[in-house]
């Protein structure tokens, strides 16, 4: 499910290669255009930013858990009621590094999930289906977690696993820049590469093929209508890539939601942010 920021001024060349070629192919061959845009969008980068790598960790405990579609790599510490880390869209479990000691100080154990087709895990293509069953799989082998925190596309694959699953017991949540509908994601990423209506009609068709399900069904905003739990809203105002009112339209269904907006911190700068994570400490107690 494809991340892509929406347009600038100045266009990457890159994109607009990928523009022009959506755009003519998609007037001339909308079938092999939509499979083509769906081929894209399903398939993560695996680049993470750099600035993540400079913060440095004690060794982990690592367990792989396989699921039905491959491997999915986990990183633990610590002792004590479990917090799980979710990635979004190419993202990875180092997004979370700058969480590991806080957290640990607060006395809780801390695991970071690479997850299906990101970072260290197995697979190359993958979506919401695909990325609810590996957190499934993960808890299935690690156990439930005391509480969750989930970036981006993360928080749609942990509310669709908690729709989907019979998963009890998770006390807290925290979702930062949470996406909301699918369809919103869809538009977006055919609009950026241009790709023309009956082509992007095309590529819808053929993900419900695949994941057998509508794409209005992916809703965060309709699974928190039913939702219960404690949950931490965190967005930032200028996010660029998901709008801050995806988490005003969660928070407003999600009872009890508390809701944290951030200014300047953007889409993944908000995850090394030391007052969000002082924040979600304080939210956990």
């Amino acid at each position: 499910m494809a991340t892509i920021a929406r347009k600038h001024k100045s266009t990457p060349i890159a994109l607009r290669g990928i523009q022009v070629f959506f755009g003519t192919l998609g007037q001339l061959m909308p079938n092999l255009a939509g499979r083509l845009a769906l081929r894209l969008f399903a398939t993560p980068k695996r680049i993470v930013s750099a600035k993540f790598d400079k913060y440095t960790l004690p060794p982990s405990e690592i367990v792989d858990v396989p699921f039905h579609a491959g491997v999915i790599r986990t990183y633990s510490w610590g002792e004590g009621p479990t917090v799980f880390c979710v990635h979004g869209w190419e993202g990875s479990s180092k997004q979370f590094k700058k969480f590991v000691q806080p957290l640990l100080d607060e006395g809780y154990r801390v695991t970071l999930i690479d997850n299906h087709a990101h970072g260290q895990s197995s697979g190359r293509r993958s979506n919401y289906m695909l990325t609810s069953d590996a957190l499934y799989a993960v808890i299935q082998q690690l156990g439930v977690p005391y509480a969750v925190i989930a970036h981006s596309f993360g928080t749609g694959s942990i509310t669709l696993m908690m729709e989907r699953f019979p998963i009890t017991g998770i006390g807290k949540f925290i979702l930062i820049a949470p996406v909301n509908q699918l369809q919103d994601m869809i538009d977006t990423f055919a609009s950026v590469v241009n790709l023309p209506e009956r082509a992007r009609h095309v590529m819808e068709r053929l993900l419900v093929k695949l994941v057998d399900r509508s794409v209005q069904s992916f809703d965060v905003e309709q699974t928190a209508r039913m939702r219960s739990e404690p949950v931490l809203i965190i967005h930032d105002q200028d996010d660029r890539v998901v709008p801050f009112t995806n988490a005003q339209a969660i928070a407003s269904v999600w009872n009890g939601a508390e809701v944290m907006l951030t200014k300047g911190l953007g889409h993944n700068r908000i995850l090394m942010n030391e007052q969000v994570i002082r924040h979600v400490c304080e939210f956990l107690r």
